[in-house]
């Protein structure tokens, strides 16, 4: 019986082996077929969205970061000493010219002027004095009644008199000044900043720190810097370049300005110009050491061309394009880039113009791979080009 047992255990042990062994070279040979069969399928060229590269004239426009500045700008510091009385504006709000600011305590120097006053009455007594005198000695000298001594003497009084005199008057001038410095006027128009002092403190003459500020908003000046590259052989256009401004942040320029300095040299440390414009600013849009945007048209560039934005890629610090040759293969084109005009890129060198120009579905594809290219338009470009800085 054990023997019977083990003999049919092995005959169906051994069948199922027999299975598993057919069962494994069928899925070898199915895979083999298959692979075989799939090397023989050449897969379809990849769909990439093309443009032509454009050529034409357009307007030379570069974009630069720049700062507002104001102006005129004065520090209110007082030109007495004494004691706050007063504080008669708003900050931040505009002021005028002749507005008044500050006031000290004036007593002292009403005091004082009173006292100039009476000093120069006395000195003027005294001068109409010594002149009668010296008129009196002088007669008297001709009919020789008195020496000449007495007569110098009468004429040095009289000398002295007279520069008591003006003393006197200088110090009344200075008195009467001294009072009118006691009300502190604002010098400009302009926007004034906080007080940095409050009624009661006592402020001394011409100190250091400065009671406030007035920084005039209307007209501002821009500034901003351009590279020597792009001033070389042009010093004397410069007068007919264009300026419009905007505040950082804004997509357009707003404002126009009229260009209004150009430094006297280059900046050996950043190979820039320093330029500075004058802008209106009428509606206070802008605020002194506010930044700017600063659209400068230089000129005009002839037959530039342009391609879409997203058709440059960039490859090692290489700028480059994939162009669809005439054969439908991709072609390696290195550039030299330049400006922006709406969403496209100025091309100074490595185009022609007239390129299909490979823009979208370039994710895999490479040089020297055929395509299927597929024309695509583009919304109308904007006619200003924008020069990017970095």
């Amino acid at each position: 019986m054990h023997t019977q047992f083990f003999s049919t255990f092995t005959r169906t042990h051994r069948g199922a082996a027999a299975a598993l062994l057919v069962s494994t070279a069928a899925f070898v040979v199915s895979a083999c077929s298959n692979s075989k069969a799939s090397e023989g399928v050449i897969p379809p060229a990849p769909t990439v969205e093309v443009v032509h590269a454009a050529k034409g004239a357009v307007a030379e426009k570069q974009v630069y970061s720049g700062r507002f500045e104001a102006i005129e700008r004065v520090d209110i510091r007082p030109r007495v000493s004494g004691y706050i009385t007063a504080i008669t504006f708003t900050p931040g709000s505009n002021v005028k010219k002749g507005q008044v600011l500050f006031k000290i305590d004036p007593r002292p120097f009403q005091a004082t002027l009173a006292q100039a006053q009476g000093a120069r009455t006395e000195a003027t007594a005294a001068r109409g004095l010594a002149s009668l005198e010296l008129e009196r000695a002088r007669r008297l000298f001709e009919k020789q009644a008195i020496s000449r001594e007495m007569l110098d003497q009468r004429q040095a009084a009289m000398t002295i008199a007279s520069a008591k005199l003006q003393a006197a008057e200088g110090q009344l001038a200075k008195a009467r000044l001294d009072l009118d410095y006691s009300v502190m006027s604002a010098p400009i128009n302009g926007v004034i900043g906080r007080a940095d002092v409050t009624v009661g403190n006592l402020v001394s003459e011409n100190q250091a720190l400065a009671l406030t500020t007035i920084e005039a908003n209307s007209p501002l000046y821009v500034a901003f810097d351009i590279e020597d590259s792009a001033y070389a052989g042009k010093s004397k256009q410069i007068p007919d370049w264009k300026v419009a401004v905007g505040a950082a942040g804004q997509e357009n320029f707003v404002t126009e300005a009229k260009l209004a300095f150009a430094d006297n040299k280059i900046n050996p440390q950043t190979a820039t110009l320093r330029l500075r414009a004058s802008v209106p600013n009428k509606d206070g849009n802008f605020l002194p050491g506010q930044f700017a945007r600063v659209q400068l048209t230089t000129g005009e560039i002839p037959n530039a061309v342009r391609v879409d934005e997203r058709a440059v890629r960039t490859e090692q610090g290489q700028r480059y394009v994939l162009v669809v040759g005439k054969d439908k293969v991709l072609q390696y084109k290195p550039v030299t880039v330049g400006a922006v005009v709406g969403h496209e890129r100025v091309i100074r060198q490595g185009l022609e113009g007239g390129e299909q120009v490979v823009v979208s579905g370039q994710m895999g594809v490479r040089a020297g791979i055929a395509v299927n290219a597929k024309p695509i338009s583009l919304a109308p470009l904007q006619t200003a080009l924008v020069k990017q800085t970095k």
